[in-house]
């Protein structure tokens, strides 16, 4: 009975740290507590997406004897709460109102004492008297202290009313968020720490429906020399919490989940006559058959609860009690009066109803599998039987074997192909982010940044005249860094210029990568064939063709600038073609392709000027085709 007398003393726990996976996230959330004794404490409510088997509590300072896991229905509703709102804000309008109607009462006042003018009476009978100013000081000097004295007690009603505003605004926005917040259901956790004075608390759980995608920048610098590498992940997150100033963590890897391994039951055969053993597992039940349809739902009466959370919203909305101006202070809004404003309230304030999804659908129990029969747990069979053949022969071999096999159960896990995990090619790789991030939940991908770095860079120009005239910028990249990097794409960009988007290959550290920048349209290509066509042999006469190919490429630039011309020699597809090189000055020949590629540099200002020539050889009146 102790232990349920024990008050539970309700803490702000933050989100701390995040460490975002494919598909769930790991949160830990961090509260100062201090400790007297035996110590309840309740935690905020968690959304419906947290694994209510991953929830841990560690305490430093004090000893965590029990921790209590309860789902909240979504019907629940601090009614003791409301209530006090609503009283609280009754309290402050009345106060409101009863200061506008003073300060109306006093600007009335105010107007009239402003209207007082000494007159003279006229009558046309008699003659007009003459004036005596003796009394003319004592009533304006009356009059001017009675207004100093109205605008006073006008500015402190409206010093007041500010005050009370203020005030009023605090206790609307907590009505809102208690009102407004719709039926939320999640998992209330409590523990009961035992110890005294301070004591740091953490709450440690995994949640679903997060994830990331890496992202890259790549700016080539204009010295040409270097690359600026910025690697960023885009985290998003719907899980029903928002995780505000938190240290996140990208990780490539896969959480482990306890799963249960397979158990071989007894298996024996029964006396029936003709019958097709079907094995099938012991907690994967056959499906039951649907449930009728449920009747519709008859609407039930207005709870206390209903009732309250309209009441508030009802009062949050409504504008503050305010007096309304009188015709002479319309009058006189050219005249300054030292007067406080009020900040005007929000003209509506609306509800936002946190969506959450809903909980995952629980399969049902699986039957009892294990059947006391001589002491052993035996495993149900599945038994069909079999109408009398029409004609006798030999039975058909069913479809499935009976037999030891590998668990049926068991899966080969499924990793999505955009996933961190399979672009990083199976490493568990961790990114922590630079600068502490807000992540919404629902809000979007947000861009979070790891590391932004220079890295030196060998940039030339790659060339292919027989299929483009244009020479391409490629960028030559070795990570010079000790991290793996993951597959992703990136932005491209030559100085300030975008020059594209490309993919980033999963990367090991000194590992060498290309990237391309875009097209040099300044360098000019020119590709050149020559050919020339002769008969050889004597009984039988065969047809050879010299090819002699020519490339040209000029250099605009006043500096020499590296190239990469590559291009192709045929290969032999048919016996009675022979194709053969006769001349590649300074090219690198790939064998099984045929690519050839030249490594220079073109000089500044002048040209660069490659030759190959190769001989096709086949019979007279061959017709080659490719």
């Amino acid at each position: 009975m102790m232990l349920l007398l024990l008050a539970a003393l309700a803490v702000k726990a933050a989100v701390s740290q995040v460490t975002i996976y494919g598909d769930r996230a790991r949160v830990v959330r961090a509260s100062d507590v201090e400790v007297s004794g035996r110590t309840r404490v309740e935690l905020p409510l968690l959304p419906d997406t947290v694994d209510a088997q991953s929830i841990r509590v560690e305490a430093e300072g004090a000893e965590v004897q029990k921790v209590d896991i309860q789902h909240v229905q979504p019907d629940e509703f601090p009614v003791g709460e409301a209530r006090q709102m609503l009283d609280k804000l009754d309290s402050v309008d009345d106060k409101l109102r009863k200061l506008a109607d003073d300060r109306s009462e006093l600007q009335q006042h105010l107007s009239s004492l402003r209207r007082i003018v000494p007159a003279v009476p006229s009558e046309s009978l008699r003659p007009r008297p003459k004036l005596n100013a003796g009394g003319w000081a004592a009533a304006l000097s009356f009059a001017q202290d009675e207004e100093q004295s109205l605008q006073a007690r006008i500015r402190d009603a409206g010093l007041q009313m500010a005050d009370l505003q203020r005030e009023r605004q605090a206790v609307a926005e907590r009505a809102r968020i208690i009102g407004g917040a719709g039926r939320r259901s999640g998992l209330r956790v409590s523990a009961q720490l035992e110890g005294k004075g301070a004591a740091h608390l953490t709450l440690t759980y995994l949640v679903a429906q997060a994830r990331w995608t890496p992202q890259y920048d790549l700016q080539l610098q204009h010295d040409q020399k270097t690359v600026r590498v910025s690697f960023s992940g885009a985290a998003s997150q719907t899980t029903g919490e928002d995780w505000d100033g938190a240290s996140l963590t990208l990780s490539t890897a896969i959480p482990a989940t306890a799963r249960a391994l397979p158990e071989i039951f007894t298996w024996k055969i029964g006396e029936k006559e003709r019958f097709i053993p079907t094995p099938y597992r012991a907690d994967r039940p056959r499906p039951p058959p649907p449930p009728p349809a449920p009747p519709p739902p008859i609407a039930a009466p207005a709870s206390e609860s209903d009732r309250l959370r309209q009441d508030l919203m009802a009062r949050v909305q409504s504008p503050p009690p305010v007096a309304a101006p009188s015709a002479p202070q319309a009058e006189e809004k050219e005249e300054e009066l030292s007067e406080v404003a009020v900040p005007p309230m929000p003209e509506s304030v609306r509800s936002e109803a946190l969506a959450l999804p809903a909980p995952p659908a629980m399969a049902p129990p699986p039957p009892r599998a294990e059947r006391k029969r001589a002491g052993k747990p035996t495993a149900p069979v599945a038994v069909t039987a079999m109408p009398p053949p029409k004609s006798v022969g030999v039975a058909q071999a069913p479809s499935e074997q009976v037999g030891i096999a590998p668990p049926p159960s068991w899966q080969r896990p499924y990793t999505p192909p955009d996933s961190p995990a399979a672009l990083a090619g199976g490493y568990d790789l961790e990114f922590p982010s630079v600068r502490r991030e807000t992540v919404r939940t629902g809000g979007g991908a947000r861009r979070v940044l790891l590391f932004s770095e220079s890295w030196p860079v060998t940039t030339e120009r790659l060339i292919y005249p027989a299929l483009a005239p244009e020479a391409y910028l490629v960028a030559q990249i070795k990570n010079p860094t000790l991290r793996t990097l993951p597959r992703g794409q990136a932005a491209l960009a030559v100085g300030a210029d975008p020059a594209g988007t490309a993919t980033v290959p999963l990367v090991a550290p000194g590992e060498e990568f290309t990237l391309p920048l875009g097209i040099d349209r300044a360098l000019r290509t020119f590709r050149n064939i020559a050919q020339v066509q002769s008969e050889h042999g004597l009984f039988s006469k065969d047809e050879v063709t010299r090819y002699a190919v020519t490339i040209e490429v000029a250099n605009p630039y006043t500096v020499a600038i590296p190239l990469r011309v590559v291009d192709q020699l045929p290969l032999q597809g048919d016996k009675n073609i022979e194709v053969s090189l006769i001349e590649a000055k300074g090219a690198e020949r790939e064998e099984g392709t045929g690519r050839l590629t030249w490594r220079v540099n073109a000089p500044a200002s002048g040209k660069v000027k490659l030759a190959f020539v190769y001989e096709l050889k086949r019979p007279k009146g061959y017709k080659v085709h490719q």
